[in-house]
């Protein structure tokens, strides 16, 4: 007898089941199909903007949660910045830690009519599935004279679309698991969008229980710059 076909779908084709589940939660508002692919090899890492590092020594830390093959994949961090005209770069640098193991440290160097970048190599296994604690500090010494004044002239502003980890493969999003929730991250604006899809919304009774829904997600993903739409 002939075999029969998979049950089509509206694109025309039958669901695959055994693929990972893809949430383009990481990538910034109204992007297209294409640029979700070009992201995946991608993870923002700021949940917050602007960060701005001031003074003569400053540091910010904060944890970024991964899944499994995110740890994996992770090849480079990607620090995008400018900084102040009056900090000088041969006696500045920044800094960056993860998980308590120095990944490296750069010349702060592209003031604020430029955009400056570092990438530091991660070393294989400093990354694991769950929490990393990243630590990124700076000392920044000045071009002229120092005065009480002008040390609050010094400052190092961060870019979070050009702050993320570059991965090997096109991972970044696959979540098989509640667990997983955690490592949606924020996108390239520093923000973490939840978008629920409720048609019953109008219905008066499943208020409170979307309402419940929104408060567990927003909890679990331990973001600081939430969006519930």
């Amino acid at each position: 007898p002939k075999a029969s076909s998979p049950a089509p779908t509206k694109e025309g084709l039958a669901p695959d089941h055994s693929a990972p589940v893809v949430l383009p939660f990481a990538t910034p508002d109204g992007a297209s199909a294409a640029s979700l692919l070009d992201e995946r090899n991608r993870r923002y890492l700021l949940p917050f903007d602007p960060l701005s590092l001031s003074g003569e020594i400053d540091a910010r830390r904060w944890v970024t949660y991964m899944t499994q093959k995110e740890a994996d994949a992770a090849d480079t961090v990607t620090i995008g910045y400018q900084n102040s005209i009056l900090v000088s770069p041969e006696a500045s640098q920044l800094t960056l830690e993860v998980n308590g193991v120095s990944i490296g440290s750069a010349e702060i160097a592209s003031p604020d009519d430029a955009s400056g970048r570092m990438v530091f190599t991660l070393p294989h296994g400093v990354l694991k599935p769950g929490a990393n604690q990243f630590l990124l500090s700076v000392r920044q010494a000045h071009r002229t004279d120092c005065t009480p004044q002008s040390t609050y002239e010094l400052w190092t502003s961060l870019d979070p679309q050009s702050t993320y980890i570059t991965l090997s493969r096109n991972v970044a999003g696959e979540l098989t698991s509640i667990s997983d929730l955690a490592a949606v991250g924020p996108n390239a604006k520093g923000r973490t969008t939840i978008d629920i899809v409720a048609p019953a919304m109008e219905n008066p009774t499943r208020t409170e229980d979307l309402l419940r829904l929104a408060q567990a997600l927003a909890l679990h993903m331990h973001m600081p710059n939430e969006k519930i739409r």
